[in-house]
């Protein structure tokens, strides 16, 4: 069954990390549940609890068992989809997290060159993980005027084309683009490139190793975050940054906006005290200073 549904997956243009994280869960479930009508709402219900996550990871559990008792419900395979009344959790807003200036600058400009070309395509082109992962010579045009980046394999199968900066393209030409396949092919213990492909996971986990060994506190996909904040603050046009970004709904792209208040808003802010000052009988105390005071 799996197998079948995993053909399924495969044909919709699910990404390979996507699709290794289906069969992941699955493989859980199914060997807990290997009869689809035999199972009820409250089961799949108790098999999520006793997975002990959190609300984000929960939800895409849930989703993964929505859409397999979809297709079974719809290829005959199975009477009735348990999964329709499953509740999932609401998810929070998330602000991003962008990683500081004064940290990126110090971390890009002492890393060696491998490094450096995956730290600029986070920061100046906004990629993730999973995008530097799979970056090909042929999405790296610099015979396009600018140059730019067209990237393919992208989350959702989307493809998307970003404006090559001048990071990015001097640490690519200092790390030396290879004459085809992969940018950055696996490597052997003596550094030679081999066959296959570097995951999403492994790039995401050398970075932040790099960053946290340089006493930065900081992630990979806070690379990406910088990078769409610094985009509207530059801009203020969401859709440009949505397009660069990568995001199917713009509502994701909103939240780079609240990081960064509008002139309006700084100056209605700046005006409750002049308000307070002008109404009140004693007069306000100066702001105190934003240097912590020094332990004695």
């Amino acid at each position: 069954m799996i197998s079948d549904y995993m053909t399924h997956i495969r044909r919709r243009g699910l990404s390979r990390e996507s699709q290794n994280s289906y069969r992941k869960i699955l493989r859980g479930y199914i060997a807990a549940h290997p009869d689809p009508d035999a199972v009820t709402t409250s089961a799949i219900e108790g098999w999520l609890d006793d997975r002990k996550v959190g609300p984000r990871t929960r939800y895409h559990y849930a989703s993964v068992i929505h859409g397999y008792h979809q297709w079974l419900l719809e290829t005959g395979r199975a009477q009735t989809d348990p999964s329709a009344l499953v509740v999932r959790p609401k998810l929070p807003r998330r602000l991003p997290r962008p990683a500081r200036t004064v940290d990126l600058v110090e971390a890009i400009e002492h890393a060696p060159r491998r490094m450096r070309a995956w730290l600029c395509l986070g920061a100046y082109a906004g990629l993730r993980c999973m995008e530097i992962a799979g970056l090909r010579v042929d999405d790296v045009r610099l015979d396009h005027d600018p140059p730019i980046l067209h990237l393919r394999t992208t989350k959702g199968s989307k493809d998307r084309v970003i404006p090559l900066a001048d990071e990015v393209l001097a640490a690519l030409v200092a790390y030396g683009i290879p004459a085809a396949g992969a940018v950055f092919p696996p490597l052997d213990v003596y550094g030679r490139p081999r066959k296959g492909h570097l995951g999403a996971h492994y790039v995401s986990e050398q970075i932040s190793l790099y960053l946290h060994g340089r006493g930065i506190n900081a992630t990979a996909h806070q690379l990406r975050h910088w990078f769409g904040t610094e985009m509207y603050r530059r801009t203020l046009d969401l859709k440009l940054v949505a397009d660069l970004m990568g995001h199917a709904e713009i509502t994701t792209t909103s939240s780079y906006c609240a990081l960064i208040p509008t002139e309006e808003a700084v100056e209605a802010v700046r005006t409750l005290r002049a308000e307070v000052q002008a109404t009140s009988l004693a007069p306000i105390p100066p702001m105190p200073s934003a240097r912590l005071p020094v332990e004695r």
